[in-house]
C-alpha cells in the first residue's frame, strides 16, 4: 500500500520467465492501479507472442526499450517444460497512485477485455 501518492511516467519494462507445454504462448502483462474498495485501473498494458521474444537492434532511436522484429526467421518455439526469459515494454504511460492505493502486475495467457 502506498504511503503517498506516487507518479510513475515512461515506460514499464517486463522480464519473466516462462515454461509452457506448447510451442507458442501468448502473453499479456497489466498494470493496474487497486484501490482501497478493490476497484483496479488497468494504467498500462503490453504484449508478446513468445515464440518471437528474440530482442535485436532496432534501426532507429528506441529509448533502450526491447525491441522485437517479430519476423518468421526470429520465431523461436518453445522447448516443452524449458523456461525461456521474455523481456519487452509496456505502452508508455504517466499516472499518480493515490496514497491507499496499490500497484497490482497481472500475468495473462489471454486479453479478457477481447473475450465475445
Amino acid at each position: 500500500m502506498l504511503a503517498t501518492d506516487t507518479e510513475l511516467t515512461g515506460h514499464a519494462q517486463v522480464q519473466l520467465w516462462l515454461a509452457s507445454p506448447q510451442p507458442d504462448q501468448n502473453v499479456f502483462v497489466y498494470l493496474e492501479d487497486l484501490a482501497p474498495d478493490g476497484r483496479a485501473t488497468v494504467v498500462t498494458e503490453g504484449r508478446l507472442k513468445a515464440s518471437l521474444r528474440a530482442t535485436h537492434t532496432p534501426p532507429y532511436p528506441y529509448l533502450g526499450l526491447p525491441w522485437q522484429r517479430s519476423l518468421e526467421s526470429d520465431r523461436q518455439p518453445l522447448a516443452d517444460g524449458e523456461a525461456v526469459r521474455l523481456h519487452f515494454d509496456l505502452l508508455p504511460m504517466s499516472h499518480r497512485f493515490r496514497a491507499g492505493h496499490r500497484l497490482r502486475v497481472v500475468v495473462s495467457g489471454t486479453d479478457a477485455r477481447e473475450r465475445p
